[in-house]
This record gives structure tokens, sequence and C-alpha cells, in this order.
């Protein structure tokens, strides 16, 4: 018999709750299951009212990413949040990458003891927006059991929603070229985008606080598709880690990543 994991989540509304109310029907923990790496593989659902988003990972400076923050924790020893493939959302009077009535978040846990149960206190953060943007906390308090099988289609689904590798859709050459010049590193990547993917979205993803990155332009050329990117730098050194760098290409039925450059 499966035990039953015990969750418990509670809503905590940072700013205005009676928007946040309005805009969330219902926030769920969906237990998942173990599989034979002893990764654990659970997910946080949201469901939303009628005429509210929330946001994908990259947020281009206008509001708040999800995040999962562990406060607490037995049997583990990491985690990774996964976000699955956005739509380009119209909000005050610009376009961003995003999420509209319901969004399952998977995320794996890896444990220290395959065979034994993980306990894990956290924070799930996101944001709300509709005609105002709300930043809302939800506290998930957890045991997921080793033999847990809850929400499995639903999280595998998410995990490969969209998804396209840069091969599966004839993307075979990709140049890369960084100038830096005045605090700010010049990045244009060429390749030979397929005519028959028009793009809805591009986005050029930086980790780092002490950097600012600029909404990507695309243009062609005889060679192919360039997308360029100004990242402003406010840090005291002029590196850029290239690995690091990814660019999300958004279509109305895949998400391609190119990761490094």
């Amino acid at each position: 018999m499966l035990r039953a994991a015990i969750t418990t989540i509670f809503a905590i509304f940072l700013a205005f709750p009676s928007f946040a109310l309005e805009g969330v029907k219902s926030v769920s923990f969906l237990e998942g299951w173990r599989d034979r790496q002893g990764l654990h593989w659970a997910g946080v659902l949201v469901d939303l009212e009628p005429g509210w988003i929330t946001y994908w990972r990259s947020t281009q400076g206008g509001g708040i990413p999800p995040a999962f923050n562990v406060k607490r924790r037995e049997n583990l020893s990491g985690h990774t949040l996964f976000h699955p493939k956005p739509e380009r959302l119209e909000q005050f009077e610009k376009y961003v990458l995003g999420y509209k009535n319901q969004v399952l978040f998977p995320i794996s846990f890896k444990s220290e003891n395959a065979d034994a149960d993980i306990h894990v206190s956290a924070h799930f953060h996101f944001a709300i927006c509709s005609d105002v943007c709300v930043p809302a906390r939800f506290e998930i308090d957890t045991n997921l059991a080793a033999d847990a099988n809850q929400g499995v289609k639903n999280i595998k689904a998410a995990l490969n929603q969209g998804f396209r590798s840069a091969n599966s859709i004839g993307v075979h050459k990709v140049a890369c070229d960084i100038r830096y010049s005045d605090q700010s590193f010049v990045i244009e990547t060429m390749l030979n985008w397929p005519a028959e993917l028009p793009l809805q979205h591009v986005v050029l993803e930086y980790p780092s606080a002490s950097h600012w990155v600029s909404p990507t332009e695309v243009s062609a050329n005889g060679s192919g598709t360039v997308f360029s990117t100004v990242i402003q730098n406010y840090g005291s050194s002029n590196f850029l880690e290239r690995s690091k760098l990814n660019l999300a290409l958004l279509t109305d039925t895949a998400l391609v990543e190119l990761e490094g450059c």
C-alpha cells in the first residue's frame, strides 16, 4: 500500500490580498514518483482565475519568476525547478512569456538514500498579473515517500511540453560573436532558422545580478537569421561566461533552447 505524503500548503499573499485571492483558484502539490536513479519527481500545480497570468523563468525585468526555495530538508541533497513551454502573452501594452489558466511546474529532488522518504519544507514564490501584479508565496511542508505515485502522467507531460532540439528542426550550424564596448556586451547569434516555423518571441538569458539583458532583435541576411542582444555590465569585471548564455526561441508549437556561445 502506498503511504500518503503529508503535505501542507499555506498561501501567504505579500500585497493586496483581495486581488491575490481573486487571481488564484488553487495551488496543489503533486507527490510524483521516485525513479531508478533516486531522483524524486514532483510538481506544483497553479490554477489561475480567468484574466490572470503568471510568469515564465525569464521576465525581462517586468515581473517575478517562479522560484522554489527549500528551508528545511531530510534525505535531500539538491533540487531543480523546471518551467514548461510558455505562451506569448500581452500585458500592459507589451509582450511577456508566461502562463494563463493552469500551469504545472515539475520539480526534481535528489535523494541521499533512494529507498528512504524525503522531507522538505519550502517556499514557492511567484507573481500573478491582471490589471495589477501581485507577488505570492506558498509554504509547502511535505513528506515524499519512496513509493509515491501521484500525478505521474501530468508531470511527465509538463517536462516534455513543446520542447524541441535544434537538430530536430533542422538547425545544424550556429555562429556566435561577442564584442565588448562601453560597459556592454554586444552578442550576435546567426543560424539557419527554418521558415516554416515562424518565431513568436526570442529571449537571451544570462544569470547574473550585475548584468542587464536587453530585448533581442531579430533580422535576416543572406546567410540566415541574426539575433542581436546587448548585455549591459554593471559589475567590476568585463568578463562574460559564454557557457551560461542561453537563447530561447519560441514558436506556436515549440520551444528551442541554444546553450552557450
